[in-house]
Order: C-alpha cells, then sequence, then structure tokens
C-alpha cells in the first residue's frame, strides 16, 4: 500500500514538481514512519526544507527521527525552529521536553512542562510525565 503511495508521489507529484516541498515531506514521512527507512527519508526531507525552511511537517519529521535514533541534540534544533514558528505548539513543547528530560536537562523539561499547562491546565501530557 505504501509503496503505491510512493509511486503516486514520484509520478503524480514529483516528476511534474520536484521541488513541491509538501510532497517531499509526504515522501519523507511515508519512508520513514511506515517502511522504517531514515536514510532514504532524510534526503527528501532536507530537500523540503531546502526548498521551504519552514515546512513544519518536515522539520517534526526529522525531529522524530533523530529522538527514535536516540540522536537528541540533533532533534532539538528542529524543535527550536518549529517554536519559532509556533511558540505555543504544546505537541512540539512535549517533545523537546522529553528529549531535555533523556539529556538529563530536568530544569528545562520541567519549565516547558509548566509552559503547556499554562497554556491548557488539563495537558495530560506535562501532567504526566
Amino acid at each position: 500500500m505504501y509503496n503505491q503511495s510512493i509511486n503516486n508521489l514520484d509520478v503524480l507529484v514529483l516528476e511534474i514538481n520536484p521541488n513541491n516541498d509538501i510532497a517531499l515531506a509526504g515522501k519523507g514521512l511515508i519512508l520513514a514512519s511506515y517502511q522504517n527507512d531514515y536514510g532514504q527519508a532524510l534526503p527528501y526531507l532536507n530537500k523540503a526544507l531546502e526548498v521551504n525552511p519552514n515546512n513544519q511537517a518536515a522539520l517534526r519529521i526529522k525531529a522524530a527521527i533523530f529522538q527514535t535514533q536516540g540522536n537528541y541534540d540533533q532533534a532539538l534544533p528542529y524543535l527550536d525552529k518549529l517554536l519559532d514558528i509556533n511558540p505555543n505548539d504544546e505537541l512540539t513543547l512535549f517533545a523537546k521536553s522529553v528529549i531535555l528530560f533523556s539529556l538529563g536537562r530536568y530544569d528545562e523539561s520541567l519549565l516547558l512542562d509548566n509552559k503547556i499547562l499554562q497554556i491548557d491546565p488539563n495537558s495530560h501530557a506535562a501532567s504526566n510525565p
């Protein structure tokens, strides 16, 4: 099924417009999330960010890849860029909090959790680490 999706992206979108950052990020998502092929996904995500440095999907997927691989320091700049775009994005704040906690930066993690609770006092993510 996902192979067909990749073929459709290649034929219907990327052959017509190889600089379509949304399609490039979509292909990166399929390769990373559904085929666990991070090596194949990263060039598409890099290209998407080259075309549009604010492509939030590509930023989020790259951060997730690095987090999954345990490369927390590499994930942080992508989360920071997402927070530059939307400083109150609870999912990004939570992802960064988890990474900071994993790096032993507990005080910084707690500050982000508190920020999430300021944004949404009913947030289960920040109140249940």
